[in-house]
């Protein structure tokens, strides 16, 4: 700040744009601080405090560009982490999917046998056997059934806690007027 005010009365002062090309590059700014080094430089070209510091921030500049550039080789070359993780996930998809598939064939054929023996069972009543869609609908049926009555009787449930617990905070809510009539 006082290096700036003192380049607003003179604005080619070699050792106020020296101070500030220094706090410029402390506060990250490494670009102004090469401007005010050049400018100073032009000013006076054999000073070598103005030298060093406009070597060092090139020097800066360039491993901050090098750097950089090797971060974003890393990122989008072959063997990075990005262009692995693609891979690993759409390999672990289609494992998933490979798994989910097995699991679903495994199923109709578990459920295939058990329609044989129902109809076995059918035909040993001296009933007619029913087709396998015609069974897995039944069966479906059945399974959604069950698990409304479960529903039902869960919510009937979660409703008789409700109100027992309401009753209790009545009991309790009475049983605490009663001790403040008391006193």
């Amino acid at each position: 700040a006082v290096a700036t005010k003192a380049l607003e009365i003179d604005p080619h002062h070699v050792k106020a744009l020296y101070r500030r090309a220094a706090a410029k590059r402390k506060l990250g700014d490494p670009e102004g601080a090469m401007a005010d080094l050049k400018t100073a430089l032009s000013r006076e070209p054999n000073n070598n405090s103005v030298r060093k510091e406009l070597a060092g921030i090139k020097r800066d500049i360039e491993m901050a560009k090098k750097a950089q550039k090797a971060s974003l080789q890393k990122a989008f070359s072959k063997g990075s982490g990005l262009y692995n993780d693609k891979l690993e996930e759409e390999k672990r998809q289609a494992e998933l999917a490979k798994q989910k598939k097995k699991e679903e064939e495994e199923a109709l054929k578990k459920r295939k046998q058990e329609w044989e023996d129902e109809c076995v069972k059918r035909m040993a009543k001296g009933e007619d056997a029913i087709s396998f869609e015609d069974w897995d609908k039944e069966r479906l049926d059945k399974l959604e059934k069950e698990r409304k009555e479960a529903e039902r009787k869960r919510k009937e449930e979660e409703k008789r806690l409700k109100e027992e617990r309401r009753k209790a905070r009545e009991a309790a809510k009475a049983g605490n007027n009663d001790d403040d009539d008391d006193d």
